[in-house]
């Protein structure tokens, strides 16, 4: 730990030139109590790390001139040493000596970020929009209106501050924040890279500074992708035949209607998957947002958002159910964005998780509707006081059922024991200790065909979180529990999360759970023992064997759900962005006459 652990912020970094000493600034001390903005630039020896020290400024006094900051954000350094801080309060860059002495400045309206060329020393500035919120507020980022660009400057250099170049672009929309700025000027031309996120927009722009103007030459990346193929963050995938249905929470899942399909066996891209009312039109975008969607037999999709249940046909047109007529089922509520899970039996029976009204989920209901609509159970299984997500149902009509329980004596598995950083002894904001994330980690849990619970005790020997407080339950015939998965709670250790993962199960009746902890996919079998785990962290750039990083064979870098299929998995890869398809062959295989 370098800093106190009551500071909060963006912790913008610089190096000198000769990378020994480390430059922080942008820090602050958030909450009621808390002092603000730190007001200044902390010094730090790399090669002697210690205590970081008060560079420039004075601690939680907002100041200016030669000695004082206001709300300093962005840091850089030039080829000899002197640094330039994006002195946001100030409406200016200052620069200082590499012994902290006030050198000059450059009158810039609102700047955030600031780069240096080593070579030319010229000085590119991103000024952003006035913040509509104080920086220090605890949703800052809900607004979205904290951190929006208004341009890009090129300034000649300290020897001539004259402006020489600058570039900005008009918003389509007024949501949107979160811009950043990188240089290398490693070539001949400088090139700038900017991502300046927006409603519905996420492209990175590159930049090549050509002396008197700052060229766009758009998004490389998304230009040498076809269009209907680029994941934002990967949701979900289902597969109908030979189609892989993938849900793109980011854009379109979230946002606007249908899916990106792909080859199931190949991943050629195949265009997109959108649902249509009985009017022929693209189904309004509520009937396709968030939720979960799943296949069930014959191809049919079946998606649950908010209150209602949506069968499709594997061509995206209405497919009624026989009771009632309609292709939508009214009042199944359930909670929020990514809800607890949807499992449709080779019976066609279809689980779903239900709770008294929206947002209720202290208290789920597996319910159970045969395939013409009809209710057959309406609790099959009863989760109180628990996250819930994840459903899946094998050949003998058990139930598996993903939830936020634990033994009250090992909160944190123990496959994570004495592995972990120490929780700080002076946090005053408790969702911040680092073992807070392994607590997150949840538990399948195996009901027989009849059901059962997990429901509120008082004397209970297990714990539950769903909200803010931690609940003790018992168990009711319940056959194992088994840790695994991602179902993070909702207040003080996890903040708001709306993301927990699904798992499924195979035609032998094993069940592949997502561990993003492990960046692997776990596999069980009917006894709750660990037969077989594949996967290893990899990053984007790690693609098997014959891409940019060959190791490891399998990676991951956030594994969110998985869908069994025709003798593979495939596994929504969130951070990478990608669907990773694993086929499964047997060590041994004989062939025998039938007469």
């Amino acid at each position: 730990v370098i800093f106190p652990d009551n500071l909060d912020g963006f912790g913008h970094l610089a190096l000198s030139p000769d990378e020994k000493t480390l430059y922080v600034a942008g820090l602050f001390e958030r909450g009621k109590k808390g002092k603000g903005l730190c007001q200044v630039v902390w010094r730090m020896s790399l090669e002697n790390p210690g205590k970081p020290e008060v560079f420039i400024g004075k601690l939680y006094q907002a100041g200016k001139g030669a000695d004082g900051l206001n709300d300093p954000q962005g840091l850089a350094t030039d080829a000899d040493g002197n640094l330039y801080v994006a002195d946001y309060g100030n409406d200016r860059i200052a620069v200082f000596t590499p012994d902290g002495k006030y050198l000059d400045e450059i009158p810039v309206k609102h700047p955030d970020q600031v780069r240096i060329h080593r070579k030319s020393g010229a000085i590119y500035v991103m000024s952003i929009e006035q913040r509509k919120k104080p920086i220090t507020d605890g949703h800052w980022f809900t607004s979205a209106h904290n951190w929006k660009m208004n341009r890009l400057v090129k300034f000649g250099g300290l020897k001539d501050k004259a402006e020489k170049a600058s570039f900005a672009r008009p918003r389509k929309s007024k949501y949107g924040g979160g811009a950043r700025l990188a240089l290398d000027d490693s070539g001949e031309q400088p090139v700038l890279w900017l991502c300046d996120p927006s409603y519905l927009r996420r492209d990175v722009v590159k930049l090549v500074d050509r002396g008197n103007k700052l060229e766009s030459v758009g998004d490389p990346i998304r230009g040498k992708l076809k269009k209907d193929t680029v994941f934002s963050f990967i949701d979900s995938v289902a597969v109908s035949g030979d189609r892989l249905i993938c849900r793109d929470r980011g854009t379109r899942g979230w946002s606007s209607i249908g899916s990106l399909v792909f080859d199931a066996n190949t991943g050629a891209p195949l265009g997109r998957y959108t649902p249509k009312s009985p009017t022929g039109r693209d189904e309004n975008v509520y009937a396709f947002r968030a939720g979960d969607t799943v296949t069930g037999p014959n191809g049919l999709m079946y998606s649950h958002v908010i209150e209602r249940l949506r069968r499709y046909s594997a061509d995206g047109k209405p497919a009624p159910f026989k009771a009632g007529g309609n292709y939508v089922i009214e009042n199944m509520f359930y909670g929020h964005v990514t809800y607890a899970g949807l499992f449709v039996a080779r019976s066609g029976d279809i689980y779903l998780p239900t709770c008294p009204k929206n947002r209720g989920l202290e208290d789920v209901s597996i319910k159970v509707l045969g395939s013409d609509g009809k209710e057959k159970n309406p609790r099959a299984v009863r989760i109180q006081g628990a996250k819930t997500g994840g459903i899946a149902v094998d050949s003998r009509g058990n139930i598996y059922v993903g939830a936020q329980v634990f033994p009250m004596d090992q909160r944190i598995p123990g496959m994570f024991a004495d592995k972990l950083p120490k929780d700080y002894s002076t946090l005053r904001t408790k969702g911040r200790h680092p073992s807070n994330g392994y607590r997150q980690i949840g538990a399948i849990l195996k009901f027989p065909p009849t059901g059962g619970e997990v429901v509120y005790d008082e004397d209970g020997k297990y714990g539950a979180h769903c909200y803010y407080k931690l609940k003790t339950v018992s168990l009711k015939n319940v056959q194992w529990l088994r840790r695994g998965g991602y179902l993070p709670n909702h207040g003080a250790e996890a903040g708001c999360c709306c993301e927990s993962t699904r798992f499924d199960i195979d035609g032998f009746d094993r069940l592949f759970v997502p561990d993003p902890f492990r960046f692997s996919v776990g596999v069980l079998d009917g006894a709750g023992n660990e037969i077989a785990r594949f996967g290893a962290y990899g990053n984007m750039d790690s693609r098997g064997p014959g891409s940019p990083v060959p190791t490891p064979a399998i990676p991951f870098g956030w594994p969110m759900s998985v869908e069994c299929a025709g003798g593979r998995v495939y596994v929504a890869d969130l951070v990478n962005r990608r669907v990773v398809s694993v086929r499964f062959e047997y060590a041994a295989t004989a062939e025998c006459s039938v007469n």
